[in-house]
Order: structure tokens, then sequence, then C-alpha cells
């Protein structure tokens, strides 16, 4: 017989469809012939026989001092305090150990006088401060704020 004339296995004389009689009674002789040379995973994945490539790993991007580096940030930072465009967003966020910490302290557009508002709220310390304007970046860095220095005249 010929897959072109429709038959495909040979019937077996039990019909159970060209799987012979041993499957048809409930004999299954792959598991019978096989049994106990497959054995179960219980390791744990290692990659202790194949070709070890070493993990990549991520650049930490340090982030930029707005009034430290350049220049440049820190007229674009001070301009953007002065833009009255109302898309404009600063997220200000503390930073400690070169990474921003805990919730934002400030979410609102941009003024002025963010920095002498940002110390006498939250007090002398480094902030990240992110500026969008809707959805783009318009500028990331970190300041550091200082506790301003009391000025006594002489007697």
């Amino acid at each position: 017989m010929s897959k072109r004339d429709g038959g495909g296995h040979k019937e077996s004389p039990g019909g159970s469809g060209g799987r012979g009689d041993n499957f048809a009674a409930g004999n299954n002789t792959h598991q019978a012939a096989h049994r106990g040379t497959h054995q179960s995973h219980t390791g744990q994945h290692t990659r202790q026989h194949t070709k070890q490539t070493r993990p990549y790993r991520k650049r930490r991007r340090s982030v930029p001092s707005i009034f430290g580096g350049s220049a440049r940030l820190e007229e674009v930072f001070f301009r953007l305090l002065d833009d009255p465009d109302p898309l404009l967003r600063a997220y200000v966020y503390p930073y400690r150990n070169n990474r921003r910490d805990g919730a934002a302290v400030y979410i609102g557009n941009p003024f002025d006088r963010l920095l002498e508002y940002l110390r006498d709220e939250f007090g002398s310390a480094d902030y990240y401060i992110m500026i969008r304007r809707g959805k783009r970046m318009a500028l990331a860095g970190t300041i550091g704020i200082a506790a301003p220095v009391h000025w006594r005249p002489r007697t």
C-alpha cells in the first residue's frame, strides 16, 4: 500500500491502528524495554561541561553634576528654571551613595527659586534633578546643596 492509495500503516489483527497487540493490551513496550534508563533531573542547571562565556555586565553610567562639570549643563539648568512652558516637569529625588534614594521630594513645574525651596524644605543634601518637557528628557543631573552660612556682624 502506498500513501497515495489512502493507506498508511498496515492494520494489525487487533485493529489498534498499527501499534500492535502489545500496546492495545496495555503493555507499553517502549517503557518496558527502557525501564530505569531515564534518570530524573535532580541537580541544578550548571554550565560545567559547556563553553562558558562571561556574563554581560551593564556599565553603570555616572550621573553628571550640574554645577561641577560642564558650564553647558549649568546654563541649560538655569534656562529651564526660567522657562514658562507648562509642559516642563521637574522631578527631584534625594541622592545618596551614587543612586536615587527613595521617593521624589518634589514633582512639579520648575521655578527660579527651586534651589532655595529645596534647601529650606528638605535641608542641605545631594539631589538628583530630572526635568522633562512632555515625555522628552530635557536635563538630568545631580546638585549638592549646602547649609546656608549665617552671617553675623563683628562686635
